[in-house]
């Protein structure tokens, strides 16, 4: 039998048993279909994200570093910093923006007095002989939208609009998301710790004791990798804008799709080698016919290859299709619901459109569709032996 003969016989197959090829198609398809779904809109609802957030930051992704041994109070100096900095800045192509500058300076005479009246009040009050003054680099009014530009606290993004009782998918992305657009402090605070002292190491009698160097990332790829790499206890990584905030959010909901991705594959596996068997059972007479007319074991095996195959084809488009359309129609109809959320963490108005992306993860469920197809044929090899079919044509 030629082979052509073989992949003819087994898309007949497929039409002619309508029924329960279209029950298999859609109960697969169906099953793939929830997975496409969650997995396109996911991707284009985290790059809506991090869209708005490099909005708010100029379009880069901002982080400030520090280096400093907790457990035996050190920091690293000025000179290592800025060092260090430069290293970064080569190795994850990123552009050197200025430094969050701390410096020691004494206290004033009122301070003092201060001091001193708490420590005679309290027992247990240690009076402060130094404060500390932080300074913000220019990229935080010049490179930042003003408006954006507001204390330092991480605030919960606004709760997903939605009635009482009813849940709402888009939620597993949100309550992840923290709301810190900048540390920044707002501008007119930032002029006043500038006129306070002159900050040149001289007045005030300022010393410069630690740095946070600030790099502006155009790649985010690159901002993720740095932030990945080297953040830790000793080097900690202070986003300026959400966009890590973002990426970490939608790693666990990636975790969550992955599990139950794996436990939908078994499934369909499952459902498929047992309509498989069941077909082979039914189709003794046909295959002995086969056998009888000079088909070779391996001419079978290419008759059921290329229908179980082509239920996997078939069971692929009907994912793609139900997948996507759901993804686009959900995200429809929520897309006022999220501009809203949006222009309001981000304080500028923001229109969402429609939610689909691609993630590498559909390249694994496209694959674990054709997975589970070569594994109803390794598990049901032994079904098309003479021995076996001859066994079912008696009964």
């Amino acid at each position: 039998m030629m082979l052509i003969d073989a992949i003819t016989l087994g898309v007949k197959k497929i039409t002619s048993h309508k029924k329960r090829s279209l029950m298999s198609v859609i109960t697969v398809g169906v099953l793939f279909s929830l997975l496409f779904f969650s997995t396109i809109l996911y991707a284009g609802f985290k790059n809506l994200l991090f869209e708005s957030s490099l909005g708010a930051t100029g379009g880069e992704a901002i982080l400030a570093f520090g280096q400093c041994d907790f457990n035996e109070d050190k920091c690293s100096s000025v000179s290592e910093m800025r060092e260090q900095a430069e290293l970064y800045a080569k190795k994850y192509q990123a552009d050197f923006k200025g430094e969050i500058k701390i410096y020691k300076t004494q206290l004033t005479d009122d301070e003092k007095a201060i001091q001193n009246a708490m420590a005679n009040q309290y027992q247990d009050y240690h009076p402060q002989e130094y404060r500390y003054i932080t300074v913000f680099p220019e990229i935080f009014i010049d490179g930042i939208k003003k408006k954006n530009a507001h204390s330092a606290s991480i605030e919960e993004i606004p709760s997903f609009i939605k009635n009482p009782g009813e849940f709402n998918f888009l939620e597993l992305m949100f309550s992840n998301v923290n709301k810190q657009i900048s540390i920044v402090p707002p501008e007119t605070d930032l002029q006043k710790q500038k006129s306070a002292c002159a900050m040149d190491g001289d007045s005030c009698n300022n010393e410069l004791v630690f740095v946070r160097p600030v790099l502006s990332f155009k790649n985010i790829d690159n901002a993720i990798a740095f932030y990945e790499e080297n953040n830790s206890a000793e080097t900690i990584i202070e986003p300026i804008g959400n966009v890590i905030s973002i990426y970490n959010s939608y790693g666990i909901v990636k975790k969550l799709l992955s599990t139950v991705g794996t436990i939908l594959v078994i499934i369909s596996v499952v459902i498929m080698v047992f309509t498989f068997i069941k077909l082979i059972n039914e189709e003794s007479s046909n295959i002995a016919l086969y056998r009888s007319i000079g088909a070779k074991p391996r001419d079978v095996f290419g008759i059921f290859s290329t229908y179980i195959i082509g239920l996997c084809s078939s069971a692929l488009v009907f994912s793609v299709l139900a997948g996507g359309i759901s993804a686009i129609f959900y995200s429809t109809i929520n897309a006022s619901k999220i501009s809203d959320i949006l222009s309001q963490t981000y304080m500028t108005d923001i229109q969402t459109g429609i939610l689909i992306g691609f993630d590498p993860s559909l390249i694994f469920l496209v694959v674990a569709i054709y997975f589970s197809g070569v594994t109803c044929l390794i598990l049901t090899i032994d079904q098309l032996s003479l021995k076996n079919i001859s066994k079912r044509l008696k009964q």
